[in-house]
Order: C-alpha cells, then sequence, then structure tokens
C-alpha cells in the first residue's frame, strides 16, 4: 500500500500510465489459473484411486497449497491496486471487489441448487450420504447459502441454524477473501480522514493494523479460539510484504517478512494435519516426507510470485494470460456440482474419470465466465478507470 497519499483522479490518471509502461502488466493469470486447477485436482482424485489417502501426490494436499497461495497472491495484488487505482477511493474499492466475488458467488449458488435438485432422488450414493440432507433445498437452507460470504447479512445469524448444507462447499475461502477486502477497506477509510492522513500514512496504519491482527492470531492459536479467518492473516500479510518489498525494500519490509513467514509455515503445518495441538505428533507428523514436501511446496509458490511480478509479457502472452485468469475463479466456484455429479452416479474408478471431471470443471468454468463475469467486467473496468 502507498505511503504518498494522492487525489483519487490523479491516481487513476497514474494507473491509466502505468499501465501502458513497461512492466505494468503483472503475468499472474496463469499462475492464478494453475493454483485453481490445483483445488480441481486435489478434490477429484477419488475418482481414480479407490484410497487417494494412500498415493503420495493425492496425499500432500496441493489443493491446500493452492488455496493458502491465493491467500498470499491476493496480498500482493491487492496493495498493488489500492496503490494504482484506489488510493482515496475506499468505496470504489468495496464495490469493485463486491462485483469481483459475489455475483459469480450467486450464479455458482443457482446451478448448484439446480444440479442438487436434479440429483436429490438419482444415483446410487451421495458425497458422502450425508452430504444430501432432507432440509438441503428449503428456502432458509438456500438464503443461508445466498448470504453467508457477508457475515452482517448472513441470515443463518437471524433464523438460528447451526448447521446447514452448503452448496459450494469451497465457499470458506471466498469468506476469507471477503474478510480481508473488507479490513483492506477499513483501513482505506480511516486513512482517508483529515484528523489521521495528516499524522499518518496508509502504510503506517496498515502495519498497526497488521500488527494487532498477529497478535490476536497469537491468541487465538495459544490461547482461545477468536474469529476463525484471524489465523489465515499472515498469508495476506505475506503477499502484502512481497508488494512492499518490490516497491521500496527496507528494515520495516524485511522484518516483516522475517515474523509473518514463520507464522504462516506455523499455521500451514497445523492445518495440513487437521489443526492438532503444538505437540510431539505435530513434530512428528510434520517431520515426514508428506508434511515437509508440502511445506517445501508452499514456500516455493509463494516466493515465485515475486519473479512473476517481474516477468515481462508480449501481446500475445498477455491475451493468454488474462484468458486464463479469467476462468480461475469460476473455476473454484463450480467445480464441486461437478464432484457431487460424479460422486452420486458413478461406481467406477480411474484416471480417465478425474480427467473427465476435470473438463467437465472446466467447460462450466468456461460457461459461467461469459455469461456472469465478463458483463461484470466492463461494468468493474468502468469503476476502476483502466482496463487490465
Amino acid at each position: 500500500m502507498t505511503d504518498r497519499p494522492g487525489s483519487a483522479s490523479g491516481q487513476v490518471a497514474d494507473g491509466m500510465k502505468g499501465e501502458q509502461g513497461q512492466g505494468a502488466y503483472k503475468v499472474f493469470g496463469i499462475y492464478r489459473f494453475v493454483l485453481a486447477l490445483l483445488v480441481v485436482l486435489s478434490h477429484t482424485w477419488e475418482f481414480a484411486f479407490e484410497a487417494p489417502e494412500r498415493h503420495f501426490l493425492s496425499s500432500i494436499g496441493i489443493g491446500n497449497i493452492g488455496v493458502m497461495t491465493f491467500f498470499i497472491l491476493s496480498g500482493f495484488i491487492i496493495s498493488e491496486a489500492i496503490d494504482r487505482f484506489y488510493w482515496g477511493r475506499p468505496y470504489s474499492f468495496l464495490g469493485n471487489r463486491f462485483l469481483r466475488l459475489i455475483p459469480p458467488f450467486w450464479a455458482a449458488i443457482g446451478v448448484s441448487v439446480i444440479v442438487h435438485a436434479a440429483l436429490i432422488n438419482h444415483g446410487a450414493r451421495a458425497l458422502p450420504a450425508a452430504y444430501f440432507r432432507a432440509d438441503m433445498l428449503s428456502v432458509e437452507t438456500v438464503l443461508v447459502n445466498l448470504t453467508e460470504l457477508i457475515p452482517i447479512l448472513n441470515v443463518n445469524n437471524l433464523i438460528g441454524l447451526k448447521e446447514y448444507y452448503h452448496f459450494i462447499s469451497y465457499a470458506w475461502a471466498v469468506f476469507i477473501e471477503v474478510m480481508f477486502y473488507l479490513s483492506v477497506f477499513a483501513i482505506c477509510l480511516v486513512s482517508g480522514r483529515r484528523f489521521i492522513g495528516r499524522y499518518a500514512s496508509v502504510g503506517f496504519l496498515f502495519y498497526c493494523m497488521g500488527g494487532g491482527i498477529l497478535l490476536a492470531h497469537l491468541c487465538h492459536e495459544y490461547v482461545h479460539k477468536l474469529y476463525r479467518p484471524l489465523s489465515f492473516v499472515p498469508y495476506f500479510l505475506l503477499g502484502v510484504l512481497l508488494y512492499r518489498l518490490r516497491t521500496r525494500a527496507g528494515a520495516v519490509e524485511w522484518t516483516g517478512v522475517v515474523v509473518v513467514a514463520p507464522l504462516m509455515l506455523l499455521h500451514f503445518s497445523r492445518y495440513i494435519q487437521g489443526e492438532v495441538p503444538l505437540d510431539h505428533a505435530w513434530v512428528a507428523n510434520l517431520m515426514t516426507a508428506r508434511g515437509l514436501t508440502a511445506l517445501v511446496l508452499l514456500v516455493m509458490a509463494a516466493v515465485l510470485i515475486y519473479p512473476l511480478s517481474y516477468a515481462g509479457a508480449g501481446l500475445r502472452l498477455k491475451n493468454a494470460d488474462r484468458w486464463f485468469g479469467d476462468l480461475s475463479y469460476p473455476l473454484y466456484l463450480n467445480h464441486y456440482v461437478i464432484v457431487v455429479g460424479f460422486a452420486t452416479l458413478l461406481e467406477a474408478k480411474g484416471a480417465r474419470y478425474q480427467l473427465a471431471a476435470i473438463l467437465l470443471s472446466l467447460a462450466l468454468a468456461y460457461g459461467m465466465n461469459v455469461v456472469v463475469e465478463a458483463p461484470l467486467r466492463r461494468i468493474r473496468n468502468s469503476i476502476r478507470g483502466v482496463a487490465l
């Protein structure tokens, strides 16, 4: 995030000029697509193997690596977006992020409801059988799903449902993203106030808030349970710090990396083990080929963000990168219905079934991108002030 406040119009103009300059475009689209594909691959192992947990590649949990790297990349991308397009425009940032996440999520919920309604009385089995709850197609359940990404509007808080069926089982990661965006919005909103703007830059405020959240994260890990998204803070902060290192590497940035990276690895090492306590069992599982490989792959994926941010791209590569990047979010959202369909209707196992599930997920993602996301992209470009 920037340390140099400026006017909204000037910021957008600078962003438009920067977009035309060398190195302005970041080739993150294909990378985002690969991360989403890792998640899909992780969720479709069961169609290839009778016991996926026995296979080393499946047991690593590459889907976890994909999601956590998404969080890191999000911290980098959003920091740059604030720097180039949204400084002094917090409501524009919030509106753009809303259009980016929520309408495609609603569309995916709609498709998922239709598929579940078609499957509920068909097929030999479910994913697993307990997933198909008796009240899964009730109005209350659908409303809870449609509002679950927005904490204050979540219908679950009003009607008192403690458990409900998720029509997109992996929506929890999108919720974590929403919480990060709301935090960034709050920082930008406070930073624009005159009584604070005179004394503190947005970078300073970010470090203060980041330090406070990290402290809360430690409390969450070791003292008592707090809001779950706090445990994912180090991933986003690492992404922000990677961006800061690219723009103005200094002692504060390097110190931040030294503090945040171990916290991230600590959380990830527990997460892939089912959030186990920090005891001898955690150490024993961590020191296995599976545990060490997962940690190394996460570090490699995180480090790769930095050189990618410097990678040049010609027109063809940019177009390809945008095309694949546009598929990443709909692929993440919509592959669940394909997984449910395959798990409900198929009995056989084999690599061809996994490949078929992946290809159908890609086809559905492409369709949703054309029908839902492409029209929204034009609106988002207008809000941002420049097409990316």
